[in-house]
């Protein structure tokens, strides 16, 4: 786009619309929640803030554990912070979270009762005709009601009009409501497979990716603001043996293994990091004496039970193969005979 744009303007530079106060905003929410308050992540809720402003149909799109329930639901508090604060140009926002797929049609347009005949106003009237009333004493707060479940055309092409200029919501007895300014809709998907251009093109999207969100960074969250409050000095331990073996475990499972389930990077070390946490607790038996004796042991079994417990019978001798040249630079007296799936960390005695 910046090349289009140097080309049909040549020697004309870009300013930027400066988000200083958001931005700002943003990060302190970040923190505060314990997150990292990445740039590329802050940049990427202030598209989204762009985006929300020039159109009231939004899709927030990209695979799982990229950050955008964290984008939206940053954004809203950011918004709201700075209303309160007397900043112009936001409004304190009402977040309300549905899973469209969750719930039969009928329950989430509305539909006619077979036996009387008699019209149920589903979820989604209901919320809308909220809002509507709000809008009509005089409320400026926003809404957005965010659809987080995945798309199809059974639910997605009732939204058209909803997604149009005219902001009406169609009934099937008919009726039709008129949405107010109020009233925003996010998408919240992993893709968008099924979508037809005609919905696609009602909506603007925002785009993200796992360089957005690495699991470094949740990982380091986790490790300083859990494990070191915990046991001083064992986050940081934790993350060099995290950052030792952890991209190259995973380049060969994505590579030379297969798996049962499909997961995403973010979704195993993840799992890594909460096997760990329920191990490395004082109730079963781990204080800050013997935590220094037992954080790689554990951290080995948790290693191998989260990277390779999702792995077919087949690939589990090459992931054994791999982990058993990873382990012995991290705990070189692991044992060496049987399976490395049939040992466990005993806690009390710090062996396995």
């Amino acid at each position: 786009m910046r090349a289009i744009l140097g080309d049909l303007f040549p020697g004309s530079t870009e300013n930027g619309i400066e988000h200083e106060r958001l931005e700002e905003c943003i990060g302190q929410h970040l923190r505060a929640h314990k997150l990292q308050a990445l740039p590329l992540l802050v940049d990427k809720t202030v598209q989204l803030h762009e985006v929300v402003i020039a159109r009231h149909g939004v899709m927030v799109l990209g695979a799982p554990c990229v950050g955008k329930s964290t984008c939206i639901t940053m954004l809203g508090r950011a918004w709201t912070q700075l209303k309160e604060g007397g900043a112009a140009g936001f409004e304190k926002v009402d977040r309300v979270t549905l899973n469209p797929k969750s719930i039969r049609i009928n329950e989430l347009y509305g539909g006619f009762n077979e036996m009387t005949h008699e019209w149920i106003d589903g979820l989604l009237p209901v919320l809308c005709r909220r809002v509507c009333d709000a809008a009509a004493n005089g409320g400026t707060d926003k809404t957005w009601i965010c659809f987080d479940g995945p798309v199809d055309s059974l639910w997605i092409e009732n939204m058209n009009s909803v997604l149009d200029d005219n902001k009406l919501l169609t009934l099937a007895n008919n009726e039709r409501i008129k949405l107010p300014q109020t009233l925003s809709m996010l998408f919240e998907l992993a893709d968008l497979d099924v979508a037809t251009p005609a919905t696609v093109s009602r909506c603007g999207i925002v785009l993200l990716d796992q360089v957005h969100l690495g699991w470094q960074d949740a990982a380091r969250s986790w490790a300083s603001h859990v494990m070191d409050q915990r046991f001083a000095g064992c986050g940081d331990t934790i993350m060099d043996m995290l950052e030792q073996v952890g991209d190259a475990t995973l380049a060969f499972v994505r590579k030379e293994c297969t798996e049962y389930i499909e997961s995403v990077d973010f979704n195993l070390m993840r799992s890594c990091c909460n096997v760990m946490d329920s191990l490395l607790r004082s109730e079963h038996g781990v204080t800050h004496a013997n935590v220094g004796l037992l954080v790689a042991k554990v951290f080995v079994f948790a290693y191998i039970w989260s990277l390779g417990a999702n792995l077919h019978d087949a690939s589990r001798k090459q992931f054994e193969s791999f982990a058993r040249s990873v382990i012995a630079n991290l705990l070189p007296d692991f044992p060496s005979d049987l399976s490395i799936f049939d040992w466990k960390v005993d806690i009390l005695a710090g062996n396995f």
